[in-house]
């Protein structure tokens, strides 16, 4: 089985046979690119059958990486066609994409066109809770913060664990307080690593003398915050670097 593009924009799948040596072929219009109709059941089965064909592929690095390529072709079908109606079948080709390494689409062609960002959110944070992605873009990032910071700040929490560090706005966060906090005290019980330019920013946030709007909860949690650090020996890392 293979999926197939035409000039038009139409998507197809294509069924090989093999029967008492006579071989045949039938196919299927999973897109239609003459009526510019988006099918959500047909781009569901189009990624379904593009990444069975992709994990099929196994270790052998041609069809590898034609299947991938087949992916990418199929994306940007998508794209093309489905500019009235983006938020069709997302988590499906975020999940093609994901799979096949191509996250930077996801940030540069898929985003700022859709209309409904929150789904999207939800599909990435699926796939950082479940520990497939790290990284995300630095607009990604920030939208990813103020989203769930809104809606469940324990549950951003627990995303920031599972982040890497270096693709979050840290200058975003110097406006959100009890997440520098929690940073610090993470960092304290080993579980952030205790990375120099991530203590600098935060001792930054820590050690300010007082900070704008500041509420007595907050003050008392940065005050809390710079003991642990201080007493688990996490600045000793900013020393050495010094000394060195």
């Amino acid at each position: 089985m293979a999926l197939a593009a035409d000039s038009g924009g139409s998507v197809w799948s294509l069924n090989f046979t093999h029967t008492l040596g006579v071989r045949g072929c039938s196919t299927r219009c999973l897109f239609s690119g003459a009526r510019g109709e988006v099918k959500n059941q047909r781009w569901q089965e189009a990624c379904d059958l593009a990444l069975d064909g992709y994990k099929s592929a196994g270790d052998r690095p041609k069809r590898l990486l034609q299947a991938k390529e087949r992916i990418i072709m199929l994306f940007k079908e998508y794209i093309a066609a489905s500019a009235r109606t983006p938020d069709y079948c997302l988590g499906a080709i975020i999940k093609c994409l994901i799979t096949i390494g191509e996250l930077e689409l996801l940030w540069t062609q898929l985003w700022e066109r859709l209309q409904n960002k929150e789904l999207f959110l939800h599909h990435i944070t699926a796939y950082i809770e479940s520990d497939d992605i790290h990284h995300v873009n630095p607009v990604i990032s920030q939208a990813l913060v103020e989203y769930w910071l809104k809606i469940s700040p324990s549950q951003l929490e627990e995303i920031i664990l599972k982040m890497d560090w270096t693709c979050l706005d840290l200058n975003q966060w110097s406006e959100i307080g009890c997440l520098l906090n929690f940073i610090a005290q993470q960092i304290s019980q080993s579980c952030l690593p205790a990375d120099t330019q991530l203590l600098e920013k935060v001792l930054n946030y820590l050690s300010k003398e007082s900070i704008e709007n500041e509420s007595a909860r907050l003050h008392s949690e940065r005050e809390n915050a710079w003991h642990e650090l201080l007493v688990n020996n996490c600045l000793d890392a900013i020393t050495n670097d010094e000394d060195n």
